[in-house]
């Protein structure tokens, strides 16, 4: 069995009309490369104080970087409506 650790990731910050989001790529070694689209649900009013927040997360995998972002990119326009910005990303590599 071969261990799957993370060689670096990027972390894109997703200005979105609705709030903050983020987009993670990671690249592992296995060769593939993982997405995380992390974003949150809000319900409720400030008329009547409740409102809640939930954070939910996609996760989309494939076999190249370009093909990972596009994928987070395309799943943001189709389940989250609304105009959105992506900042340039936090690169960090693991030791």
């Amino acid at each position: 069995m071969i261990n799957n650790y993370i060689i670096w990731r990027k972390v894109y910050k997703v200005d979105h009309q609705n709030g903050q989001f983020k987009i993670l790529i990671s690249a592992h070694n296995d060769g593939m490369f993982y997405g995380m689209v992390l974003y949150y649900l809000r319900s409720g009013s400030r008329q009547d104080d409740s409102i809640h927040l939930e954070m939910k997360y996609q996760n989309l995998l494939g076999r190249t970087e370009e093909e990972v972002y596009s994928s987070c990119v395309e799943w943001i326009q189709q389940n989250l409506p609304g105009r959105f910005n992506i900042l340039s990303p936090s690169v960090e590599g693991i030791d």
